[in-house]
């Protein structure tokens, strides 16, 4: 016998958040000397939690950079902070003005490489951003263009499944990849109309399962507790084939048997509630 296994459909809500708290930290640091002594000040802003567009999140900044930066330093340095859109190439233009006092000049300033919503800001992820200091201010503009679009891709994972594809950005395999094709507060379905299928390792005994989704990035999406769905299908062949048969030839002549398995949120709870006990 020869089976294989496919999502045949699915249903999945667009209730993730673009935002999250594994992607919403931007870190800073900047230098300064004091009785000739070089001083290191750093921090974090942390954009709020939900859904946002390029409009949104330079408001954001502009509001709450500034203040952000003013109170992680004890030596009464401040700062003023104008963050502008280029609407042309869809990127931003960050100015950040020491405002004083005069006799302690901040040298640089800097968005940390450990930053991890760089995505929105047009940076790259795992790079220190340095700015470049002219006429008294620090200024930067975005290295990329700002994405707002979120992930291209839903990831399932299964640790009972073979997870037969390989995600070369976060070298790790996964079960099956369905293109977002979201709108916000919507619902897509998903329908298998290229018939992708992947062969079942015959020994293989599954007794339950376990889903996770992941972004392409490999962060987990969390649906904020709604409820997805998708039917995994079985298919059963008779493990014989004839010189001139071809793989489409063979899978239709030689089908037996169709077994067709609902997947939810409630159902993977279930299974995962009973392995703990």
């Amino acid at each position: 016998m020869l089976a294989t296994i496919q999502i045949s459909k699915a249903s999945i809500p667009a209730s993730f958040y673009l935002i999250t708290a594994l992607n919403n930290t931007l870190n800073f640091q900047y230098t300064y000397e004091l009785d000739d002594e070089p001083v290191i000040k750093s921090g974090t802003l942390l954009l709020p939690i939900g859904n946002y567009d390029y409009n949104g999140i330079i408001l954001y900044l502009n509001q709450s950079l500034a203040q952000e930066l003013n109170a992680a330093n004890p030596d009464g340095i401040t700062f003023d902070v104008v963050v502008n859109p280029l609407l042309n190439t869809a990127k931003m233009e960050f100015t950040i003005t020491q405002e004083g006092p005069d006799d302690i000049p901040v040298q640089t300033f800097s968005f940390l490489a450990t930053s991890s919503c760089f995505s929105f800001l047009g940076f790259l992820k795992g790079t220190t951003v340095d700015f470049t200091f002219i006429n008294f201010s620090f200024s930067k503009i975005s290295d990329i263009v700002c994405n707002f679009l979120g992930t291209n891709s839903l990831i399932v994972i299964s640790d009972q499944l073979l997870n037969f594809q390989y995600n070369l950005k976060t070298n790790q395999r996964y079960f099956w990849q369905i293109s977002n094709q979201m709108v916000p507060l919507g619902e897509y379905f998903y329908s298998n109309d290229d018939k992708i299928m992947h062969i079942l390792d015959g020994n293989r005994n599954i007794d339950g399962l376990t889903i996770r989704w992941v972004d392409f990035d490999g962060l987990p999406i969390d649906f904020n507790g709604c409820e997805w769905m998708m039917m995994l299908q079985v298919n059963i062949y008779l493990a014989s084939v004839t010189k001139t048969d071809s793989a489409s030839q063979y899978l239709n002549n030689m089908l037996i048997d169709s077994s067709f398995f609902p997947i939810s949120e409630e159902a993977t709870h279930q299974a995962r509630k009973r392995r703990n006990n």
